[in-house]
């Protein structure tokens, strides 16, 4: 019986041995089988050339192709779009995770956690790596250090394999792993050499892949590089390119969601003890009404004492650090969903929604309702964020 093509057909080729691959196939199939009428979906991690030929799909969505396959791809004439992690191969439209704010969300997160040690770990060939690479290198000051180690490499270029060179690092390192297999590579090391995680090296993959991160000998954190909306969005440009709309050659870079946070990097630098257990507690508590005189009551420290040995190590006070805390949950709520201000306030920790409002606005110079818009906006060309722009690592915490 031949092959009958339904009214759309697509092909997505991609890898589902990660998060991102199969978090991307998922996204692109409850598109498809959303539109009227619904798409007919099937993947695989081979791009199927000689189905191409035969007219049996009308579009395709791919990640990795060689460059001689990209070729064959544009001379059969079929609408494609590439996705996924790799470098941008030119001759199709392009939706891809920001790798490059990637780098930047990872020296974020660790800042708000007083780190000035940095080191990223990761394949320098791959062009992933490199961007992200370049994410964190180039938002680092002078008083801040880097460290890198190149996994294309055994040695580096002092001659230290990866172990030497982990307990070469100082004391409190914030590490970027390129990917979360890279960061589980890190956290088995690290409990061979007996170097402690969080308390002596900390650990942020990539990917937030729930099998990886939670079968780590410490469930590390990782950064959520918006997969889900990356195929939403490569599925919205294969629509439009089937249905034959004008559109020019270009790449969306999606920035990332934020950083899933688990054991690995729930840390303060710091050597006193009671201000990273203070901390910690607000972490987990603060947006479900914590208050300074409990988190005392929990360290054994009278107020005063605690607001100064907090203030000495954090360069502010506790409650500055709450509210800190309160409005990076609102802002992710923002990004991530369609609850109301109100709804939002008060899974916050904002007893009143005019006083959260009137503080959001202060802090981040837009009104709720307009900062997510502008956000959206700004996805809905691409992910495009000016350099100049902050990022702010978004936690959402992981099992």
């Amino acid at each position: 019986m031949a092959h009958q093509k339904a009214e759309k057909s697509i092909y997505i080729q991609s890898f589902p041995d990660s998060a991102h691959g199969r978090r991307i196939i998922e996204s692109l199939s409850t598109f498809a089988h959303g539109q009227t009428p619904s798409w007919r979906v099937s993947w695989g991690i081979e791009i199927p050339l000689n189905d191409l030929h035969r007219d049996v799909y009308t579009g395709i969505i791919f990640s990795k192709p060689l460059r001689s396959l990209s070729e064959q791809i544009k001379a059969i004439g079929i609408p494609a779009v590439q996705v996924g992690t790799s470098d941008v191969i030119g001759e199709f439209p392009a939706v891809l995770p920001d790798h490059h704010a990637i780098g930047e969300m990872a020296v974020g997160h660790y800042r708000e956690r007083l780190f000035r040690n940095f080191a990223f770990v990761g394949n320098f060939s791959h062009p992933y790596s490199q961007q992200r690479l370049r994410g964190v290198r180039e938002v680092l000051t002078p008083s801040e250090t880097f460290h890198g180690f190149d996994l294309a490499h055994p040695r580096n270029a002092v001659g230290q394999d990866l172990g030497e060179w982990l307990q070469s690092l100082p004391r409190h390192t914030g590490m970027l792993a390129a990917s979360d297999p890279t960061a589980l590579e890190l956290c088995n090391l690290c409990e061979e050499l007996g170097l402690r995680i969080p308390g002596e090296r900390a650990v942020l993959g990539v990917d937030n892949d729930n099998l990886v991160c939670l079968t780590s000998p410490v469930p590390f954190s990782s950064i959520d590089p918006a997969s889900e909306e990356v195929g939403l969005r490569a599925g919205e440009m294969l629509r439009d390119l089937m249905d034959g709309k004008p559109h020019r050659k270009q790449v969306l870079w999606i920035p990332p969601v934020g950083v899933v946070l688990r054991a690995s990097t729930d840390h303060l630098a710091t050597d006193d003890d009671k201000v990273a257990a203070a901390a910690r507690m607000m972490r987990e508590e603060a947006c479900a009404g914590l208050k300074v005189e409990e988190i005392c009551r929990r360290v054994g420290l009278g107020r005063r004492m605690f607001e100064l040995r907090f203030h000495r190590e954090l360069g502010r006070t506790p409650e500055a650090e709450m509210r800190n805390i309160r409005m990076e949950r609102a802002r992710f709520l923002l990004m991530t969903t369609n609850k109301s201000v109100q709804e939002i306030a008060e899974d916050s920790g904002f007893q009143d929604s005019y006083y959260f409002s009137a503080a959001f606005k202060k802090a981040n110079g837009l009104s709720p309702r307009n900062w997510r818009e502008r956000q959206r906006h700004q996805l809905s060309i691409g992910g495009f964020r000016p350099k100049s722009q902050a990022l702010t690592s978004f936690v959402a915490f992981g099992s």
